[in-house]
């Protein structure tokens, strides 16, 4: 009779529990995603969260010397050295400060936002390179979110975690304009991804020269002119910002 009790309290148990274990499975992925966003929030809060490297603090008094209208300039009444070769981070952090926001806060957060972002879309992968497998953007998640060179970096203070989703958001864009024909749209936003990546790190410059290659390519062996377009609004962005960075450090 005890063994009977206990054997239908088991499959009690195992009828309960299996309906819910079943609804749940597809939501695994999306757990796993906020566990991954958790813990690296966690790292920053509780194990980097007094650690800056000195070096942000170079861009930093450029920033400020600019939102106080001196321009990007490291001393007050110099000639405007480029001290510095993070232009579109000086630029957001200037704009920021410009607007009464803190440059260290700011910078912390911008960071944050970016290292969250670059977790999202290595997440959504999938949406940009159908041929992945299900379980690859989650297992990227995962690695990334937990890599010890990946998550000191959004609180440093440094343009490195911006640099790190742009040039993320280029190569999935890039990835998904190989194959069928992509939309216009697409291809601009790719050329204009590729500007602001470069002008966030001058690395940024080989990147988008292999990804420019990679285009030619692809254009030569489909026949298409997607190339041009992602050219054009790559030179357009890059001649628009270059040219606001131009006139700050010369001066004008």
């Amino acid at each position: 009779m005890q063994t009977r009790n206990k054997s239908f309290l088991h499959s009690a148990v195992f009828t309960s529990v299996f309906p819910v274990a079943e609804r749940l499975k597809g939501y695994i992925p999306v757990i796993l995603f906020l566990s991954s966003v958790f813990f690296a929030i966690s790292y920053n809060l509780l194990v980097a969260r007094d650690w800056m490297l000195d070096d942000a603090f170079i861009s930093f008094r450029y920033a400020l010397h600019w939102a106080q209208g001196l321009g990007p300039v490291y001393n007050p009444g110099e000639a405007p050295v480029e001290g510095y070769t993070n232009f579109l981070w000086v630029a957001l952090l200037a704009l920021g400060a410009r607007l009464g926001g803190d440059i260290v806060l700011l910078s912390r957060t911008l960071g944050a936002a970016a290292g969250l972002l670059t977790l999202a879309l290595v997440f959504n992968s999938r949406r940009f390179m159908r041929a992945l497998d299900r379980e690859v953007p989650v297992l990227a998640t995962l690695f990334l979110a937990s890599f010890c060179i990946f998550l000191p970096w959004p609180t440093s203070g440094m343009e490195t975690t911006l640099f790190g989703l742009l040039l993320t958001f280029s190569l999935l864009l890039h990835f998904s304009t190989l194959g069928e024909a992509p939309s216009r749209l697409k291809l601009m936003g790719l050329g204009i991804v590729l500007a602001l990546t470069v002008m966030t790190r001058p690395e940024g410059l080989l990147v988008a020269g292999l990804v420019l290659a990679d285009q030619a390519l692809e254009s030569l062996l489909k026949r298409r002119f997607q190339v041009f377009i992602v050219l054009v609004a790559f030179l357009a962005r890059y001649e628009i910002l270059g040219g606001f960075w131009a006139r700050w450090t010369m001066g004008g």
